[in-house]
């Protein structure tokens, strides 16, 4: 197997994973670009079979000191029992001698013979993220032209704010803080500072502008929601973090954001929107008012190492 590391670019294009994963980097030039996004200090791994069938990436919150646990994802051939028991064994091999006590591992629902392989090696499901799909070429915003018309508060893009000169940074910060901090995640939310996030949304890859939407209430920022082209297909995008502040909740605020964002892409010529969320998550279930279908799940597994 062979490491690709923050430090040493390759490019990674193990087959398995670049069919299942389309929108995920493939190239060298999109992985230097995605890896400009880990904030500094993080610490990630991509490892892949000596056949290139199968693959797995770790990733942690810090690389100077040992996160209290590493998260994998996992792609394996169907079939490749080797690769998979292999990939497994050796990321608990590496959490352990990176003083992790916790390994957890995302793999796809439709996977079955991953999943009852990471079940019969005493792994727990922890978490549930089901993944959704919208065809926005095929999205009428008609339901919702009330709800938008009659929003009390300025919707704007990110770049709609920059263009004005208003200083939005300091804003956004605040409002995500508290957005996230109520996200259901089984380990917590995961504080970082204002510098950290100041840095992380300079990178245009991640963060457009035009995707960027805020809901204002005077000058509080109260909603937001975001998009990003994904680097295999420009028309295919992800959905990025979703919501409003506590006091502004139940108003309709983030679905009037939503229309406008899904509105912006389908004039863009975009035809894919992707989202994950856990199923938890009040935002799945407005997701799939708004036209999104269900595809799989995401199941987190657990194991105490």
């Amino acid at each position: 197997m062979r490491q690709l590391s923050r430090t040493e670019i390759e490019p990674y294009t193990a087959r398995i994973w670049c069919e299942a994963y389309p929108e995920q980097p493939q190239t060298e030039a999109e992985i230097a670009a995605y890896n400009g996004t880990i904030l500094a200090g993080a610490y990630e791994e991509h490892w892949l079979s000596g056949n290139e069938s199968s693959a797995i990436t770790l990733f942690g919150p810090n690389a100077n000191f040992p996160p209290e646990r590493l998260t994998g994802s996992l792609c394996v051939s169907p079939g490749d029992e080797l690769g998979s028991d292999g990939l497994v064994e050796h990321s608990e091999r590496r959490a352990r001698a990176l003083g992790c006590p916790v390994l957890n591992l995302w793999v796809r629902s439709d996977k079955e013979d991953q999943v009852a392989r990471l079940e019969h090696r005493g792994y727990r499901c922890i978490q549930t993220a089901p993944t959704s799909f919208l065809d926005l070429q095929a999205f009428s915003d008609e339901p919702f032209r009330p709800l938008v018309a009659n929003a009390p508060y300025r919707i704007a893009s990110i770049e709609e704010l920059e263009s004005e000169g208003t200083e939005w940074v300091r804003r956004l910060f605040t409002a995500t803080s508290e957005i996230s901090r109520d996200v259901p995640d089984p380990h917590g939310y995961e504080e970082m500072s204002f510098e950290q996030y100041a840095e992380m949304i300079k990178n245009p890859v991640i963060y457009d502008y035009g995707l960027m939407f805020v809901a204002m209430d005077g000058e509080i920022i109260v909603g937001y929601t975001r998009a990003s082209p994904t680097q295999g297909d420009p028309g295919r995008v992800n959905t990025g973090l979703s919501g409003t502040i506590r006091s502004h909740r139940r108003r309709g605020v983030v679905t009037a954001l939503k229309v406008r964002a899904i509105s912006e892409l389908k004039n863009r010529g975009c035809h894919t929107l992707q989202t994950e969320n856990d199923a938890s998550n009040p935002m799945y279930e407005l997701n799939l008012r708004l036209g999104f279908k269900w595809a799989f799940d995401w199941r987190l597994y657990e194991r105490a190492l």
